[in-house]
């Protein structure tokens, strides 16, 4: 799947992942683009006329946007000149609109460094431009052909991050708390220094015997 354009940032979601000895935190991106229809070739070969009239127009007007399972792995994303690797494309929600266009929606889920995730909460709620796909050294068998299936793995909480721009962050004293009483900053230092002495732990156990 290949995606160029501009789309607009609804949510940011922060959790962390992994066994609880080696956890590393993880970034939920929703995502919303109008596109061409012709992305849905990618899902299906028949959606794009099953969704459409020959004008161009939805087939039925009064249709809820329309969820698809799975995910899409490996890609590369490049959000706003933040470049991401290894990032997962998921939860697709399509809208059909007049002109073989779609609203499309989705999430990008990925493990940022602590300065790409300052500077994703900066553009929270703003349209960017974005470039999405498949990482350089995959071979994908050309368009349409990478098979599209939900894998069973371990799933966190998710955490739902608000940021609050009238609220001070307690630790730092600069606008924009969560509802944790820190700033996106703050709170993602707090997360990676419980981490690292989490890790340290078991290393500190292993020299007393």
């Amino acid at each position: 799947m290949n995606l160029s354009g501009r789309a607009t940032i609804k949510h940011v979601n922060l959790r962390k992942e992994g066994p609880s000895e080696d956890q590393v935190l993880a970034v939920d991106v929703k995502l919303v683009c109008t596109t061409s229809a012709d992305i849905l070739a990618y899902f299906h070969p028949t959606l794009r006329a099953l969704l459409f009239n020959d004008a161009g127009s939805p087939r039925i007007k009064q249709l809820d946007p329309i969820g698809l399972s799975g995910e899409v792995k490996h890609m590369d994303l490049d959000l706003a000149g933040i470049k991401l690797t290894r990032a997962e494309i998921k939860k697709f929600l399509f809208e059909p609109i007049d002109g073989h266009r779609v609203v499309f929606t989705f999430n990008a889920s990925f493990e940022p460094a602590r300065a790409q995730l300052i500077g994703i909460a900066d553009l929270l709620g703003m349209e960017v431009a974005i470039d999405i796909r498949p990482e350089a050294e995959l071979d994908l068998g050309g368009p349409g052909r990478q098979q599209f299936k939900a894998e069973p793995r371990p799933q966190a909480k998710p955490v739902t991050v608000e940021i609050n721009m009238d609220k001070r962050c307690a630790a730092c004293k600069k606008p924009g708390a969560t509802q944790s009483g820190l700033c996106l900053k703050c709170a993602a230092d707090k997360i990676l220094g419980k981490i690292k002495r989490a890790a340290r732990k078991p290393a500190a156990r292993s020299k007393k015997k």
